[in-house]
């Protein structure tokens, strides 16, 4: 089976074709890979060359996977520790933050994780959705079916992932009329670096050393950036201009002190898994049921539709909570036996605001003190969605509904101003769109542990 690629460039438009199939030893496969590349000046040779290219590698009613790199912008942001679709979210909220007033924008996240210090990052690859639908409109009368709509960055960063064992590599895009650089961690671009060089001016008057700084000096500069996640291994030059461009290699491995390998990356499209690369989509609250336009109308009709199952299903998982939070007595004194903590200055400050809150509230269980702590920190019109508790740790972690977000950080005051836990903190928060509600998790420390103070 032949899956088809077009990668739209500034002023050309590339075709690549791959197909595998079985050879004599049928754990290896065979690949035939297939290029071409057209060039145009407006909409209307664009069209004009796609029709070219359809015509020539019989592509009419196929499935065509675009990949993008005109009109294609780029934004990296550091993201708080989340589940995977939680730190796409507030990506894209950030994103819509920076480009408000600005149009509709197209988007794709590219979320990956450090090897040193395991920040989180974003790579946001965003496009005019204007432009991006024309583009589709020219293609498709051509005949040509849209598949998956990706960057281009984000495909060239998969094949270069690919191509050996290193998992941190600076690729060197060396072409006619620009220089990029890309830093590439597990198959993801976490750096760009663009030269305002022209390479053919250089090479025409004898300046190819002077290039070659310039470019070194740049893929130290992305080896440096780099360090936060993981150190650089290896350098990949793809297709470099000129006759005598190949001697960078060895230039680079010299000055660099890193292997330095040159490839033909258009010949790795085999490699390319579209499933696993971010595809580009509307940014949320621009249009359909989130839309800004048109969501208050579907809002407000879905809660009326859903009010009383909305209204059960919040008061049974409430009950469930309340539950959850009151039958940690005897697994919580057992845990403070077993520890036998030698007593400090903190320990005993802590004990005497733990029997002063006894002689208030009655000799109810621990579980109790701390249950109604949170009840009066929380106050009537903030909930308890969720309860998750680490004995080992000593660690009670709950998932609070608020009305407002000015709300969290006074709970988080209220609760540690109690005097009944160690210390209380939340993480970032985010609106909830279904109950317009501003959720955030609050991680509450109940004892101190042996390996605390190790850390």
């Amino acid at each position: 089976m032949m899956k088809h690629y077009l990668c739209l460039d500034e002023g050309s438009i590339v075709y690549v074709g791959v197909k595998k199939r079985l050879g004599m030893n049928a754990k290896r496969r065979r690949r035939t890979v297939v290029w071409a590349r057209r060039t145009f000046t407006d909409k209307a040779g664009l069209g004009q060359a796609a029709g070219k290219l359809v015509r020539e590698w019989e592509l009419k009613g196929k499935r065509v996977n675009l990949i993008l790199d005109a009109g294609v912008r780029r934004m990296d942001v550091r993201l708080p520790p989340g589940r995977s679709w939680q730190l796409r979210r507030m990506a894209e909220n950030m994103l819509l933050a920076r480009t408000e007033g600005e149009g509709e924008w197209d988007a794709a996240a590219d979320i990956f994780q450090g090897e040193k210090n395991g920040a989180v990052c974003a790579a946001l690859y965003y496009i005019r959705r204007e432009h991006l639908k024309e583009v589709r409109e020219i293609l498709e009368h051509e005949g040509i079916r849209i598949g998956k709509e990706t960057a281009r960055t984000c495909a060239l960063a998969c094949a270069v992932g690919n191509l050996g064992i290193e998992e941190c590599l600076i690729s060197v895009e060396l072409r006619e009329k620009y220089v990029r650089l890309y830093g590439i961690w597990r198959q993801c671009c976490v750096c760009e670096k663009t030269l305002s060089l022209c390479p053919e001016v250089f090479i025409r008057l004898g300046g190819e050393s002077i290039l070659w700084e310039e470019i070194a000096q740049a893929a130290e500069a992305a080896a440096c950036e780099m360090k936060v996640l993981a150190d650089a291994k290896a350098v990949v030059l793809d297709r470099p201009f000129g006759p005598g461009s190949r001697d960078i290699a060895a230039f680079m491995e010299e000055r660099l002190g890193l292997p330095c390998r040159v490839v033909e990356l258009h010949r790795e499209a085999y490699s390319l898994n579209m499933r696993e690369l971010p595809a580009f989509t509307a940014l949320p609250g621009e249009t359909g049921l989130r839309g800004k336009k048109g969501a208050w109308g579907a809002f407000i009709l879905c809660n009326c539709l859903a009010a009383a199952g909305v209204s059960l299903f919040f008061a049974v998982q409430k009950q469930a909570a309340q539950e959850r939070l009151f039958i940690l007595q005897e697994s919580a004194k057992a845990r403070e036996t077993e520890l036998g903590m030698p007593e400090t200055e903190d320990s005993r400050r802590h004990l005497s605001v733990r029997a002063d809150l006894e002689k208030r509230y009655g000799e109810k269980g621990q579980a109790e003190i701390w249950g109604h702590a949170v009840k009066q920190a929380l106050g009537e019109q903030n909930r308890v969605e969720s309860v998750r508790y680490e004995q080992e740790k000593g660690i009670l972690e709950i998932e609070i509904a608020a009305e407002r977000a000015s709300e969290i950080p006074e709970i988080e005051t209220r609760l540690n101003s109690t005097g009944a836990f160690v210390r209380a903190a939340h993480s970032m928060w985010e609106l909830n769109e279904d109950t317009d509600q501003i959720e955030t998790k609050m991680e509450i420390k109940l004892w101190e542990t042996q390996t605390d103070g190790r850390d």
